[in-house]
C-alpha cells in the first residue's frame, strides 16, 4: 500500500528545501519520521488483520458448533471478546496515521491557515499528554490483573489489557510524528504528514460545500430586493 503523501505536500520549493542546509536536513528529518510512521502503520495493519481473522475465525467456530454439531464452544465468546479489544485498539492507531480520527472543523473552518496550523500542533500536544496519561493507568491495571487468568480460555488478563498500552504507546509515535513534522516544515516550508494531506482533503470540501450553499441562498432571494439593492 503506498502511504506517500500528495506530491503538493512533499515537493520542497526552491525557496525553501533547495535554498538553505538547514532546510535540506530538516525535509532529511521528516521523510524519516515519515518511513518510521509508515512502518508502524504496516505493522498495525498486519497484526490488526490477524486478529480481525481471529475473531471471523472463532464466531464462524462458534456458530458452526453451537447450531450445527449441538456442542457449544465454551472458549470462543472470550476469546472473541478479548480479540475485539485489541481489534478496537489497533484500529484506532491506523485511524490516527490517517487522520480519520472525528474532529469538529467548522469552528475553525474560518480561521486562517497559520493559525489552523498551531492550533492543529497544540491538540497534537494534548493528545500525547491524554496518551501518555493512559499508558501510565493502564499499566497501574497491568499490575492488577497480571496474575489473574480469564476462565474460558485460561489466557492471563494481562494479554486483553495490555492491549490499552500498546495501542497507545502506538498512537503517541503517530502524533510526536506529526508534532515534529510540524515543526520542521516551519524550516523546510513543506509538509510531509498523511494526517496534513487529509486535513488540507477535507477542508477544501468543507470550503465547496460551504461555496454552494452560500450561492444557492444568494439564488433564492426574491428578485425585486435584489433589483433594489442594484438601484442602490
Amino acid at each position: 500500500m503506498d502511504r506517500t503523501p500528495p506530491p503538493s505536500l512533499v515537493a520542497p520549493s526552491k525557496g525553501a528545501a533547495g535554498a538553505s542546509p538547514y532546510a535540506k536536513r530538516a525535509l532529511w528529518l521528516q521523510v524519516c519520521l515519515s518511513k518510521v510512521g509508515t512502518g508502524v502503520d504496516i505493522v498495525t495493519l498486519g497484526i490488526g488483520g490477524l486478529c480481525l481473522a481471529m475473531v471471523f475465525v472463532t464466531l464462524l467456530l462458534q456458530v458452526i458448533y453451537r447450531y450445527v454439531l449441538f456442542l457449544p464452544l465454551n472458549w470462543s465468546e472470550e476469546a472473541a471478546r478479548f480479540g475485539l479489544v485489541w481489534l478496537g485498539m489497533l484500529s484506532a492507531v491506523i485511524a490516527a496515521r490517517r487522520g480519520l480520527h472525528f474532529t469538529f472543523r467548522f469552528v475553525v473552518l474560518y480561521l486562517p491557515d497559520p493559525v489552523r496550523k498551531w492550533l492543529r500542533f497544540g491538540a497534537n500536544l494534548l493528545i500525547i499528554f491524554f496518551l501518555g496519561e493512559l499508558v501510565m493507568q493502564g499499566r497501574v491495571y497491568l499490575s492488577i490483573v497480571e496474575n489473574q487468568v480469564a476462565p474460558a480460555t485460561g489466557m492471563n488478563m494481562a494479554v486483553p489489557y495490555s492491549s490499552i498500552v500498546v495501542g497507545s504507546v502506538l498512537m503517541i509515535i503517530i502524533y510526536a510524528i506529526e508534532a515534529l513534522d510540524a515543526l520542521l516544515s516551519s524550516v523546510s516550508g513543506v509538509r510531509y504528514s498523511d494526517i496534513e494531506a487529509e486535513e488540507q482533503t477535507t477542508y477544501e470540501q468543507l470550503r465547496s460545500w460551504r461555496n454552494k450553499k452560500q450561492l444557492a441562498k444568494v439564488g433564492r432571494e426574491p428578485v425585486a430586493d435584489r433589483d433594489d439593492e442594484e438601484g442602490k
